[in-house]
């Protein structure tokens, strides 16, 4: 074992490791940030999964003979009584990390290791006390920390130890190293630089205008706080002054900085002895908090531990039982890690009898996941390398196709089963594998059973790949792709090695069926079966169909567009440039922000960065729009160059040479809500707003010359969501009269009559009517009507006043959401809301509104999806030449021949009006033209 992590200094089994609980928890926490780990139910685990790996790491590289955790409490410590402003600043902990140190507490104690806290005393204080006082038994001491001001009490007998970061070599220091990192003769000066310097993180003032650097300076001059007090008169100018302004300030900081080791408690390094504890309590912890990996790694720990540490034998169970329950999970430890042939039977099938026989096998099958490997990601541009099936856990088969007719002679074989509805069909991410057998002829038929879809609804905030899947769920480590190919940008998959290709292959199948027996079961206890098996399943040849039919672009149109646009901007620069005095790089913000606040002066208060910078985002650059004229021409600006590039120049580029078409993906397992997403390029995206945007659409068109684009849009979907959930009369009453329903909002909360609307107030009103969706509050609608925040609230209040239901709707909704930790559709699609009890209003006032809209804006994702899926029956049912081709949240676009047009217009307004009955209308408007833009 590495004990020392490359570090030239003592260490022996007879040491004592102290760990500074709530730094190395806020880092664990912040290093998960942005994919924090989740249980099902939602709990963010991230702090206490990176805090019990950390233990487990100390316990195998270092095997210290003393353990022991020193927490902070919650009561008020001597510092705090004595210097209110001491921490006043630090932001309060993040609820998901508060909801963490629990469950810290509780692996601690599960893991039989000495935890520590004390009333009035902070946990640097217990650690200085604990650590001087094993130095004086001999006792080499290691403080787990990420804090520097614990440099201070590094001597000969206690260094810092800072786990690594990235597969690094642990971090341990010594005198040497912490008096070279400040530039320093001993440790204890960390106390004087942080007194001069101060400490932002605990609110310690230090000497105002000095910074680290002239800290270390003076330090390094003088050698203490105290020095140069008594020697004032030698300081650098620059800081005299400082200093002699802030004397009691200086030293009020020095005493904050100091930690504190004498503590009246009794010592007995005895009590810090670790010793191997019982697994139940563990596994308890870990089966609650669904820990899979660290229940499977806990017990190696324990096995590699065992002749060194004495072992608690207590009846419970212990990992050095001879006892039956235990003997399986070593059987499995290999399997679980990864890849073993002993226990997973993976098959290579190259000969055409052996392909047969397997395929007469698979056609008596009521359910199978199969998984194909291609030589590319473009399903228009992949050849088939071989196809992969898995029938039982375990156990897989790989097909290999290296030969053209070996391919050809198993697709057709395999067409009928494929094509067989009385067949199951499972895989992963099978929108792909659905558009390669399009792309050979097969249709796909049967059930669908996706792993990765079905995850996305138990979990639709986190992460769905496989390799992330499997270690979560089966404790398993996949071969990842990268690993494949030896991580090759220029690869064939024909030449990689046959062997590690079977085994690739077969894992995706056989991991595959794994996961889906975990997420079937899970579905169905959450009631979400038929969420996965009537919309989302069926969802996804939908999908796939629609990614392969491609948008036909008008390459000339868009060319004539491209050198339209190209000289308004043109002519915007110019104007830009004469109206600034000179010429400079009008999308560098920095270059702009001089000109606008330096050279122009269009305000005296110009808002900065956190880099320091003049902040010209758009939203600042609005408010600024009457003081300047330059300020509407940079917003034009800004605005036909990102038309330019992001669309206009991009598109032609994007157009499949094979097809002629641009081919977009629409993602399914990306947003909180289950609404579709689009990318590669994003279609949801043309801007709408202006009508330099909307010329956009002009360049999509129908595939044959005398087609159409039609397109069919949910008019109000989300506001009649709202009046149907909420149940209120006056929302229902002017829905079901078919009124403008802004207007009608309007004349309710402002009190007019229909001759006294006017658009003014309808814009207001249509502001408000989508807040509301979005939990909208007082400050928000300020900002966006532009009026005083006294103002929106007096609208907020008349709007529930006049629609009374709504308001009782939202509250039953959070209070829901609080009670349960979720919302849902109604169709049952969940979003897990984690902070909706958080102390911080900030925080919990985000998940309130998020508990507001998912309902409405989620179920309006699944109406669409059921219209999406019937509009695509109608096509294939009636063996239409139309297609499917983009769906932009509500509205729905087809590419249709002229001879369908009636039958299309028809019905698809019929299908999607009457998705679901609910007691108002669903209203949809359809249209149609020559392109996109007259279609709408």
């Amino acid at each position: 074992m590495n004990k020392i992590g490359g570090n030239n200094l003592p260490y022996n089994h007879n040491a004592l490791v102290i760990v500074d609980a709530m730094a190395m928890a806020f880092r664990y926490y912040y290093a998960l940030i942005r994919r924090p780990m989740r249980t099902s139910y939602g709990l963010n685990t991230s702090a206490v999964y990176g805090f019990t790996n950390m233990l487990l790491d100390i316990l195998l590289k270092y095997t210290p003979r003393y353990l022991a955790i020193a927490f902070d409490t919650e009561e008020e410590t001597l510092r705090k009584k004595e210097f209110d402003f001491y921490k006043a600043q630090r932001p309060p902990m993040p609820d998901e990390l508060a909801q963490n140190i629990p469950y810290i507490k509780k692996f601690i104690d599960a893991l039989g290791i000495k935890r520590i806290e004390m009333p009035g005393y902070e946990a640097d204080d217990i650690i200085g006390f604990i650590s001087q006082k094993a130095a004086k038994h001999g006792i080499y001491s290691y403080i787990v920390t990420s804090d520097k001001d614990m440099g201070q009490l590094v001597n000969d007998k206690i260094f810092i130890l800072k786990p690594a970061k990235n597969n690094e070599p642990d971090e341990i220091l010594g005198v040497k190293e912490i008096c070279e990192k400040w530039n320093i003769s001993h440790p204890q000066q960390i106390i004087d630089i942080l007194a001069i310097m101060g400490d932002a993180s605990d609110n310690i003032p230090g000497v105002p205008g000095i910074g680290e650097k002239g800290a270390i300076k003076l330090i390094s001059q003088f050698g203490s706080v105290e020095n140069i007090l008594a020697n004032l008169e030698e300081v650098p100018e620059r800081y005299r002054k400082l200093i002699i302004e802030n004397v009691e300030l200086l030293k009020d900081s020095k005493r904050l900085a100091s930690i504190n080791p004498h503590i009246n408690i009794d010592f007995d390094i005895k009590d810090y002895e670790w010793k191997i504890p019982p697994l139940d309590p563990i596994f308890n912890l870990c089966d609650e908090l669904e820990f899979r990996t660290i229940k499977k790694r806990i017990p190696e720990v324990f096995k590699n531990l065992s002749d060194i540490y004495p072992i608690i034998s207590n009846g419970q169970l212990s990992i050095f039982d001879d006892s039956d329950t235990i003997t399986p999970l070593y059987q499995n430890d290999d399997r679980l890690t990864k890849y073993n042939p002993k226990e997973q039977r993976y098959r290579l099938l190259i000969d055409k009898d052996e392909i047969n026989n397997f395929v007469n096998k698979l056609e008596k099958q009521d359910f199978f996941v199969f998984d194909i490997e291609t030589t590319s990601l473009d399903p228009l541009m992949a050849n088939v390398v071989g196809i992969s099936f898995a029938l039982a856990p375990y156990n897989a088969v790989f097909i290999y196709c290296k030969e053209k007719n070996i391919c050809q002679f198993t697709l057709d074989l395999l067409k009928p089963i494929f094509e067989n509805k009385k067949i199951a069909k499972g895989g992963f991410n099978l929108k792909y594998d659905l558009s390669i057998l399009k792309q050979n002829n097969i249709n796909l038929k049967g059930e669908i059973r996706d792993a990765m879809v079905a995850h996305y609804i138990l979990n639709p905030e986190g992460k769905h790949n496989m390799d992330y899947l499997a270690d979560i769920y089966l404790d398993y480590k996949t071969i990842t792709f990268n690993e494949l190919i030896h991580e090759q940008k220029d690869f064939n998959l024909w030449d990689i090695d046959t062997k590690q290709l079977c085994i690739y292959a077969c894992e995706d199948a056989d991991i595959t069926l794994q996961l889906w027996e975990i997420f079937e079961k899970e579905l169905k206890e959450k009631q979400q079966y038929d969420l996965y098996l009537n919309i989302e399943s069926r969802l996804i040849p939908v999908l796939a169909t629609m990614e392969l039919n491609g948008v036909k672009i008008d390459l000339v149109f868009l060319k004539k567009f491209e050198l339209d646009l190209q000289n308004q901007i043109d002519k915007l620069a110019k104007d830009i440039y004469e109206l600034a005095g000179e010429v400079f790089n009008i999308s560098s913000p920095q270059q702009l922000g001089k000109i606008l606040f330096e050279k122009l002066k269009i305000t005296d208060k110009p808002k900065l960065t956190k880099t320091k910078q003049y902040s010209t985002s758009e939203e600042e650059l609005l408010k600024y729009q009457n003081q300047h004229p330059i300020i509407n021409k940079i917003l034009d600006y800004r605005e036909l160059t990102k038309l330019l590039n992001t669309y206009v120049s991009a598109f032609p580029k994007l157009v499949n040479p094979k097809t002629g078409r641009v081919h977009a993906n629409f993602n399914q397992t990306v947003t909180s809500t289950g609404r579709l997403s689009s990318s590669n390029p994003n279609l949801q995206n043309i801007p709408v707003r202006t009508e330099l945007g909307r010329e956009m659409r002009r360049a999509f068109i129908p595939s044959t010359d005398d087609g159409y684009i039609v397109s069919a849009d949910y008019n109000q979907i989300e506001l009649r969501l709202m009046a149907a959930l909420s149940k209120d009369k006056n929302m229902i009453s002017d829905f079901v009269n078919d009124m403008d329903i802004h207007a009608a909002t309007a004349m309710r909360i402002f009190n007019l009559n229909k001759e006294d609307l006017t658009p003014e107030y309808r814009r207001k009103a249509k502001a408000i009517n989508f807040g509301i969706i979005y939990g909208i509050s007082a400050f928000g609608l300020s900002q966006q009507l532009g009026i005083s925040r006294k103002e929106a609230k007096q609208i907020i209040d008349d709007y529930f006043t006049k629609y009374p239901s709504v308001k009782q709707y939202m509250d039953k909704t959070i209070a829901f959401a609080k009670q349960h930790g979720y919302v849902e559709t109604l169709f049952h699609r969940r979003r897990y809301l984690p902070d909706i009890n958080a102390a911080n209003a900030i925080v919990r006032g985000y998940a309130e509104r998020n508990a507001i809209n998912m309902p409405i804006q989620g179920t309006a994702a699944d109406i669409i999806k059921i219209a999406m899926i019937k509009v695509q029956d109608l096509i294939s049912d009636n063996n239409l030449k139309s297609k499917l081709i983009i769906q932009v949240h509500d509205e729905l676009v087809l590419d249709v021949v002229k001879e369908e047009l009636d039958i299309i217009t028809t019905n698809v307004k019929e299908i999607m009006e009457n998705v679901i009955m609910l007691s108002i209308p669903l209203k949809v408007d359809i249209g149609f033209g020559n392109n996109w833009l007259e279609a709408h």
